[in-house]
């Protein structure tokens, strides 16, 4: 039966109702990523919603109807029998028939679990983890869409999952396979590394591919190999990041992760499966080895595994982001950038994030572009973060709702003397969003393409189309 709905979207009803900033944060995630997903599927989504289109009394009849199924996670949902009960049923409802769940149910942890997740079903889907934990205190620090460089991180990981939801939002599967995209595995890493990877597994979606592993670290050595050996059948090319450390040896393993999946990565290239697959081992330059095990590893590395289907590149990470960009590019057509000479861009707004510019940013962030932003509330080192994003953004947006011209003439005078803290090229485009007339002397003396939009909240395709206009 065809679905009527494309995302079914729940969480503890009985939780929210009581926690008033949880429940924000959940109406703030569904807003941005309905923004999210609109942009990647170019098409306006029919979403269902817990506690606004149903409730659990008829959850059954929604999961019915919907194609996909998102479920917040948070350790206070643990204790909520009614919701546990809901997500048995959708582990039911979408378990039987299909073999692949995780490209079915979508889990979004807010917190941590306190204890082991049930259903079981949910415990082998990937987490997209809204909270981070620092790697030396274990502390939790939840995201949050109001927090300078905190946001950004939230947005990025908001942009995977809308990534990954948009596949079976537009593909149809067979056999639990997609033929409508090329896949790529990109091997996981040691936890000095993770961000690399999160940052190339971005690049990678943005450029039309689709990343394998796509379920949870599998239990046993055994259902590891097994599924990482379909993966690999899977992918045309294989990427490794190689970090300082030489990785935690799991439970049936006689190596570390990483050490056993180049094991199988470098079998898998000589099994006639997978004579047509590339890999790129990436080393970061000048790296600092502490852990006397990896030093011994990359030696051998770099001794056995240089072939003509694998190429080992030593550099700095934006540097080995650039030549993988042109290998996939001569290796098969893919969608590129929306911007080919433009990656950073600074959205200055007066004090306050108002919807608006909350949009924008979504937008802009899923263009695939990197957007620096104020947070008004972190004063300390805030002008530090201010010089930083005029001197190294390529591109600068000014929204300004209020009709206090100085405000807007001092950000005017910055951009004029941006050179003399550090810059050394132009901006390749300003825009200013404003009710007001600018200074037209002050315009003129900044030295880069400025437009002055006078309509207070332009469409964000529109500024996208006047970014990439030359």
């Amino acid at each position: 039966m065809e679905s009527k709905h494309d995302l079914y979207i729940t969480f503890s009803e009985a939780c929210v109702k009581v926690d008033a900033e949880l429940a924000e944060m959940i109406a703030r995630t569904i807003y941005n990523l309905r923004l999210a997903l609109r942009r990647i599927i170019r098409r306006e989504l029919n979403l269902v919603v817990k506690g606004k289109d149903f409730h659990f009394d008829s959850a059954g009849k929604f999961m019915d109807g919907s194609t996909i199924a998102l479920v917040f996670m948070h350790p206070a949902f643990e204790e909520d029998v009614e919701y546990q009960n809901e997500l048995e049923s959708l582990c039911k409802h979408y378990g039987p028939e299909q073999k692949n769940l995780s490209r079915y149910i979508f889990k979004l942890s807010l917190q941590p679990p306190n204890k082991e997740i049930k259903p079981a079903c949910l415990d082998e889907l990937l987490s997209y983890d809204f909270f981070e934990k620092n790697r030396y205190n274990r502390k939790i620090k939840s995201l949050s869409f109001n927090e300078g460089e905190i946001m950004a991180t939230l947005y990025s990981r908001l942009l995977d999952l809308a990534y990954d939801m948009s596949d079976p939002l537009q593909t149809k599967e067979v056999d639990g396979i997609t033929g409508d995209h090329k896949y790529i595995y990109l091997a996981l890493t040691t936890f000095d590394q993770q961000q690399a990877r999160d940052e190339i597994r971005r690049e990678l979606l943005h450029y039309g591919y689709r990343v394998l592993p796509a379920s949870n670290l599998p239990k046993t050595a055994e259902e590891f190999d097994k599924n990482m050996k379909e993966d690999l059948s899977r992918s045309s090319i294989a990427i490794q990041l190689m970090g300082s450390q030489y990785g935690d040896v799991l439970k049936g393993f006689r190596h570390s992760l990483q050490d056993h999946q180049n094991k199988i990565i470098s079998e898998f290239l000589n099994e006639p499966g997978g004579k047509d697959m590339k890999r790129y081992i990436w080393i970061p330059q000048n790296m600092k080895i502490s852990d006397q095990r990896q030093a011994l590893n990359l030696k051998r590395i770099r001794r056995d595994e240089a072939s003509i289907r694998t190429e080992i590149i030593e550099s700095p990470l934006e540097t080995f982001k650039t030549i993988l960009s042109s290998r996939l590019d001569s290796a098969s057509q893919v969608p590129g950038k929306d911007f080919e000479n433009l990656s950073k861009v600074f959205l200055l707004q007066e004090e306050g994030l108002s919807a608006y510019t909350e949009e924008l940013y979504a937008t802009l962030v899923e263009s695939g572009l990197k957007v620096s932003t104020l947070n008004y509330e972190e004063q300390t080192g805030i002008y530090t973060r201010y010089l930083n994003s005029l001197r190294n953004a390529e591109a600068v947006i000014i929204v300004q709702h209020s009709e206090n011209k100085y405000w807007l003439s001092s950000k005017l005078r910055d951009l004029i003397k941006s050179p003399g803290i550090g810059r050394t090229t132009p901006f390749r485009k300003v825009l200013i969003i404003t009710k007001i007339l600018p200074d037209a002397q002050l315009v003129r003396m900044i030295k880069s393409s400025v437009e002055v939009l006078d309509d207070p909240q332009p469409a964000s395709d529109l500024i996208l189309q006047k970014l990439i206009a030359e």
